[in-house]
């Protein structure tokens, strides 16, 4: 399930994902036009905090 992006996370989760989606995007980056890059990013970036927020949660005891 993804997140909602407006709800708040841990800057830790936020800071990796922003990093990771924008890592990912470099990958496909040659494929996009430049005006589709943002969107790139926050598509990534949903789907990494998601994933980042889950473990988190199954990590804790």
């Amino acid at each position: 399930m993804l997140v909602n992006i407006n709800q708040p996370t841990s800057p830790e989760i936020h800071n990796l994902s922003i990093r990771l989606a924008r890592e990912c995007r470099y990958v496909v980056q040659g494929c996009l036009r430049e005006e589709e890059w943002s969107l790139c990013d926050q598509e990534f970036y949903r789907v990494i905090r998601s994933g980042l927020e889950e473990l988190a949660r199954k990590e804790k005891p």
